[in-house]
C-alpha cells in the first residue's frame, strides 16, 4: 500500500471555517505470489476516507482540532505487482527501500494510473488530475 498526499499552501485554506480538505490517493498493491488480500478494499476506504470509523481520517481530524478533512481521499486497487514477496527478503533496508516505491510506481502506471503532482498546480486542479485513466 502506498499513500500520496499533496502539500497544502496557506492560500488554499478556507479561512472562513479554518478547514483544509486534503484528499489522499491510497494505492493497494500486492506481490504476484500473494494473491490473497490482507483486507478488502472497503476496509481501506473506511480507514482513510470515512469519519467515525476510528481510522486515519478520524485521527487527523482530531489532532488538527477539526481543521483537516481527509474524506475526499480515494482508494485504488488491488493491483498485482510483477514482483514476488521473496524479492523483498533479499533486500537491504533501509538503503533499498526505494525499490519498493519503484515497484509501486511501475505497477500503478502499468494499470493505467498516472500520478500528477506539481507545486505550480492549485489544490483544486490537483484533485481533478490525481489519476488519469
Amino acid at each position: 500500500m502506498h499513500i500520496i498526499s499533496p502539500s497544502i499552501k496557506s492560500s488554499e485554506r478556507n479561512d472562513s471555517d479554518d478547514n483544509v480538505q486534503l484528499a489522499w490517493a491510497i494505492i493497494l498493491c500486492r506481490f504476484n505470489d500473494k494473491l490473497a488480500v490482507p483486507q478488502p478494499r472497503q476496509y481501506y476506504i473506511d480507514f482513510f476516507a470515512q469519519n467515525g470509523m476510528g481510522g486515519a481520517c478520524d485521527y487527523w481530524r482530531v489532532v488538527s482540532c477539526n481543521s483537516l478533512d481527509l474524506t475526499g481521499s480515494q482508494v485504488f486497487g488491488w493491483f498485482t505487482m510483477n514482483h514476488s514477496s521473496s524479492e523483498v527478503a533479499q533486500m537491504h533496508f533501509p538503503s533499498e527501500r526505494y525499490k519498493l516505491v519503484r515497484w509501486w510506481i511501475d505497477t500503478s502506471t502499468s494499470w493505467g494510473h498516472i500520478f500528477w503532482l506539481s507545486e505550480n498546480t492549485s489544490l483544486q486542479d490537483r484533485k481533478k488530475r490525481y489519476f488519469l485513466k
